[in-house]
């Protein structure tokens, strides 16, 4: 392979000796070509923040299919997937479109996002919907399939931040991933339906072929499918539901309001929407509207951990919102607190949780005026529970000392 096709080849090949003779020169090669592919990688996530492609175009970049894509950039500390636009009218709109809908047709973005959320069992056998898929579709997901199931223990290595570094995949880790892959498999295969795509032959070969550049073959039948009345194109790329519906006027949702729609009918539990907004938030998609319940969520998930997922990254983007609409910020704590009082926790787990997200607000006398507004409207909330009322204001006086504390020694003038 190597020799045939050079750098083209997806196989590289390096002669090392024995370990006693291994020298730092013998790695360089392998060292240059690990740092190379990570430096395009981290580059073609820089263009795909700054630039609207689809995820199509993000993933063939790098060798795969649309279904890599978002979990590529959902794994990844500083990327984003550009999912949904922010304004809550379009949700809200969006939402009320579904309830006119029998069918959905499902995209390899959709799929690996239910297969990051771990949630494919719950969605696809809900019976809200007709779930469908694609020929291309049905094909893209049987390869990953294949290469799941050859899947062997093995080594990765990566550069990052000016270094080297190699995780290995254990046997047993590896038994978990094709165990996991495999049932997500079965859970698709029993509840979406390969449907064929014959508009595909009435477009012009021209149109065709630049169409599905832009949202590869799988993408375009997806949303010539979805054009069929009843019917509604699941896809979690907005750059993609966008040239759909300017070139195609095929109609989109994307994961969050369809989980809105099943919970509404009563077909999912609640709980399992929270946490799943929880992790889309975690994971970046943008933009995923989130209440204080999905907060309080995220801390379930998280075991109370604040330092692990999803809390963490909840706290990170929590701390976003007080500079940019305190009504809104003050709402989400509120719920978030109150919220809290129903979850089997410790008084003082409770505390820490609502001490962190306090600290995101700025010290400042406005602000801290408000805050006193704020302490007393929430404990009201809570006069039918005298004693998380009783928790939580000591919490906040707390809170409140010691930022005091701090800024006096901090300025002790």
């Amino acid at each position: 392979m190597q020799l045939k096709f050079g750098t083209d080849s997806v196989i590289q090949s390096v002669r090392i000796p024995s370990s006693e003779n291994l020298t730092a020169a013998d790695l360089q090669p392998m060292l240059d070509s690990v740092k190379a592919h990570s430096e395009a990688v981290s580059k073609l996530r820089e263009i795909y923040s700054s630039t609207v492609i689809t995820l199509h175009m993000y993933g063939h970049h790098l060798g795969h299919a649309a279904h890599e894509g978002p979990i590529d950039l959902a794994i990844s500390e500083n990327s984003f997937v550009r999912c949904a636009p922010p304004e809550i009218e379009t949700f809200a709109s969006t939402l009320s479109n579904l309830g006119s809908k029998s069918t959905v047709v499902v995209d390899l973005t959709a799929f690996a996002t239910l297969q990051l959320l771990g949630i494919c069992r719950q969605v696809l056998s809900s019976t809200s919907f007709r779930f469908v898929m694609t020929p291309s579709t049905f094909a893209e997901l049987q390869e990953l399939r294949a290469k799941s199931r050859f899947s062997t223990p093995h080594g990765t290595m990566y550069y990052e931040k000016g270094q080297h570094y190699f995780s290995e995949t254990t046997q047993e880790e590896s038994q978990k991933q094709k165990t996991a892959f495999e049932e997500y498999w079965q859970c698709v295969e029993r509840n979406v339906s390969v449907i064929a795509v014959p508009q595909l032959a009435g477009l012009p070969p021209d149109r065709r072929e630049l169409l599905g550049k832009i949202l590869g073959l799988y993408g375009l039948e997806s949303a010539l499918l979805a054009l069929a009345p009843g019917h509604i194109w699941w896809t979690d790329d907005f750059a993609a539901g966008e040239v759909g519906k300017s070139e195609l006027g095929v109609e989109r949702v994307w994961t969050q309001p369809l989980l809105e729609q099943i919970a509404s009918l009563g077909l999912i539990d609640r709980s399992v929407v929270d946490e799943a907004c929880a992790k889309l938030v975690a994971f970046n998609y943008q933009s995923t509207h989130f209440t204080g319940t999905v907060m309080v969520a995220a801390l379930r998930v998280s075991n109370s951990s604040l330092d692990a997922f999803p809390m963490a990254q909840i706290v990170r983007v929590f701390a976003d919102v007080p500079s940019g609409n305190r009504t809104i910020s003050f709402r989400l704590l509120a719920e978030f607190i109150v919220r809290l009082t129903l979850e089997p926790l410790l008084p003082e787990t409770r505390c820490i949780a609502t001490k962190a997200l306090l600290d995101k607000f700025p010290d400042d006398a406005i602000t801290n005026s408000q805050l006193a507004v704020f302490r007393l409207q929430c404990a009201a909330l809570m006069a039918l529970n005298p004693l998380a009322q009783a928790d939580f204001l000591r919490c906040f006086d707390e809170w409140q000392k010691r930022r005091l504390t701090r800024k006096l020694i901090v300025s002790p003038s």
